[in-house]
């Protein structure tokens, strides 16, 4: 699976580049069986700042959208820690990823 990452109005330094690659890389486990297939599958990650003046509340966004063959996965979370919205884009991402294979393999 190819990541790429874009950052929004916000830094993007090595640690939390390393994180989303870890984070939405152990997904490709999920994809392997897509990308038998002859398809790569695309990650799309954005993460930024939802305004350049906040300091408290959901002041971060994390959006995900993996491109696989005849659909596009979504996930978009707004939050306050930046590694918490990466877990919580994770999980979703991982149980969209589950269904999706549900359905391929009807």
């Amino acid at each position: 699976m190819q990541i790429n990452i874009k950052a929004t109005n916000l830094e993007l330094t090595s640690p939390i580049k390393e994180y989303i690659e870890m984070k939405i890389g152990h997904l490709s486990k999920f994809v392997e069986k897509i990308e038998n297939k002859g398809t790569e599958v695309l990650a799309r990650v954005e993460i930024g700042r939802t305004s350049k003046h906040h300091v408290k509340g959901n002041v971060y966004r994390v959006e995900v959208n993996v491109d696989a063959p005849h659909n596009i996965l979504r996930i978009e979370e707004e939050g306050s820690d930046v590694r918490a919205l990466l877990d919580f884009a994770q999980d979703k991402l991982k149980q969209l990823l589950v269904k999706y294979k549900e359905k391929q393999a009807h």
